[in-house]
């Protein structure tokens, strides 16, 4: 288990195209930190949680889309070679997914830590200073990568193309302000501390209220579900035939 776990982080972690979207969101990461979250999001510091709440949502995109592509290497032609060979091995079809999940889940977290290094940074850089901003982080990187996660699986199941569809209307989805229920997030940061009463001349307290709250909790236990069906399905995970 552990010999193919690291065959298939090596596949994915030295693909020139896992490469090449790791250099591009550090460079826009670093493009919305210096453009944007520089300013303060919602009239609050660059510095609070909802500056940084704003600037994840933001760099999420990216981290999705590198996901949906990674994921579309494993329903592609040239996988099908692949799936010849591990059909004659013991492991089971939902093991080799959950396999395959923790890795891409890996190239995730690198994708994640690249953009937590390069706030970091910033932060350091120009204001000395650069806090957990547990709130933020749980509330917005969780939710989307365990929603995309289970969409993708399943729409690489129906036809690999359907993986390529997921891509716009993900980052459409995300560019909306619905209330507390888009996807990223971008919106409300925005929106949300206009709304809330500073206290003693300082930024609002991270309070995204119960409609936020249920709206992460709805799109993670959503792709949870998703993804759960996917791995149960006796259906392979490459394309057939």
């Amino acid at each position: 288990m552990s010999t193919l776990f690291r065959y298939e982080l090596r596949r994915l972690v030295l693909n020139k195209i896992f490469i090449a979207l790791l250099i591009i969101t550090v460079v826009y990461a670093w493009m919305i930190l210096t453009g944007e979250t520089i300013l303060g999001a919602g009239y609050t510091a660059p510095y609070s949680d909802w500056s940084f709440g704003a600037y994840l949502a933001s760099v999420m995109p990216m981290a999705m889309l590198t996901v949906l592509l990674l994921m579309s290497g494993y329903y592609s032609k040239k996988e099908k070679r692949v799936e010849i060979l591990l059909e004659v091995t013991p492991m089971r079809s939902s093991s080799r997914a959950l396999l395959r999940i923790a890795a891409i889940t890996v190239c995730f977290g690198i994708v994640c830590g690249a953009a937590f290094g390069t706030a970091a940074w910033f932060y350091m850089s120009v204001f000395g200073r650069f806090a957990d901003f547990l709130g933020p982080s749980v509330t917005v990187i969780l939710p989307c990568y365990v929603f995309t996660l289970g969409l993708g699986f399943n729409a690489g199941r129906v036809h690999p193309a359907a993986l390529y569809a997921l891509m716009p209307l993900l980052f459409g989805l995300g560019s909306l302000n619905l209330g507390g229920f888009d996807l990223f997030g971008g919106g409300f940061f925005e929106s949300r501390p206009v709304t809330l009463e500073a206290v003693a001349n300082s930024d609002p307290a991270f309070d995204v209220g119960a409609i936020f709250i249920a709206a992460r909790v709805l799109y993670f236990a959503a792709g949870g579900l998703l993804l759960a069906a996917g791995i149960l399905s006796k259906k392979r995970i490459g394309i057939k035939a």
